[in-house]
């Protein structure tokens, strides 16, 4: 049975995550500019669905076994990147071929470019699908371990407040976002227990109020995404209160009216981002953006998404 909360989550994560690649063409504008920054919460959701499910159905996933598990993921994962890379060079053939360079293409397909391209986020999941099998067998192994690893990912976030990464963030991003994994351990274990809401936004409000206020002190930026690559305990913090208060929410039927649409984005998340981001290279290869609103763009380009993936959807079907 589908939680509907994780689908409120990640269907309102995959919204949000259009939202912000629409509105970061915009940050000129204050609401757009809003937008981009606070809605910088999606990825850390996403992780949390992905790796929740892992924990809440982990005897099934222990029952298939590392490699089936792995392997389906890795179907799930990889080949609509690769449709979207062909697409994405279509693109620069056409307007930017002298712009194309062997060693770009074989870092994209290798998944190993030292920049913010989308497949920072397919590398990410790729490596919480190793990651979880060993996780979970020092869980029951060797709690000493866990708990040694657990420390450890909260620490590299902390540190990274104080410190900027300054070789490829890719080599240790891992380290911090398992602090989230961690945390959808955390939510699938005591999530049933009476005090598990009070307590957890008390402690997530505490320890964001803190790297706020040391983020201030340290004269860092604040913006989220200053703060994302690789993560720090500012960023992720932030990520796992909003998601916390948005599943709560959704527990309780506040969206409930949404549920069909949202059930919608939720399903086809996946194929709706890749979707979305080649619409919005090909717009801004093709077309000025500044002659539209924010809003105008972002409608346009929400139209369109959901246009082709129905049409996926009646083909597959």
């Amino acid at each position: 049975m589908r939680s509907k909360a994780i689908d409120l989550l990640r269907g309102l994560g995959i919204l949000t995550i259009i939202l912000i690649h629409v509105t970061a063409w915009y940050t000129q504008d204050k609401t757009a500019h809003f937008i981009w920054n606070w809605g910088q919460f999606a990825v850390p959701a996403f992780v949390f669905c992905s790796t929740y499910l892992f924990y809440t159905k982990k005897e099934k996933y222990e029952k298939e076994g590392f490699v089936n598990y792995s392997l389906i993921r890795l179907k799930r994962l990889l080949p609509s990147y690769y449709v979207f890379l062909v697409f994405f060079y279509l693109i620069y053939l056409l307007k930017k071929p002298l712009a194309i360079h062997w060693q770009d293409v074989l870092m994209n397909l290798t998944l190993t470019t030292p920049g913010h391209e989308p497949n920072w986020a397919i590398l990410l999941f790729i490596l919480i699908t190793i990651l979880m099998f060993p996780l979970t067998w020092l869980l029951k192994k060797s709690k000493s371990l866990f708990i040694f690893y657990a420390v450890l990912a909260l620490t590299s976030s902390l540190l990274l407040v104080f410190y900027r990464w300054p070789f490829n963030y890719k080599l240790i991003m891992l380290l911090p976002w398992s602090l989230v994994i961690l945390f959808s351990w955390y939510f699938a274990k005591y999530e049933g227990r009476r005090a598990f809401y009070p307590l957890t936004f008390f402690v997530l409000v505490i320890i964001f109020t803190i790297a706020l206020a040391v983020q201030n002190r340290l004269g860092n930026d604040l913006l989220f995404i200053s703060n994302k690559y690789p993560p720090n305990l500012y960023y992720l913090s932030y990520g796992m209160l909003s998601m916390t208060l948005i599943y709560y929410l959704a527990k309780k039927g506040l969206f409930d009216f949404f549920q069909k649409p949202i059930y919608f984005l939720s399903v086809n998340s996946y194929h709706l981002f890749f979707i979305h981001l080649f619409l919005i290279i090909a717009a801004s290869e093709f077309i000025q953006l500044k002659q539209l609103a924010w809003w105008q763009f972002f409608a346009i380009i929400f139209a369109l998404t959901l246009a082709v993936q129905l049409v996926l959807n009646k083909i597959r079907s």
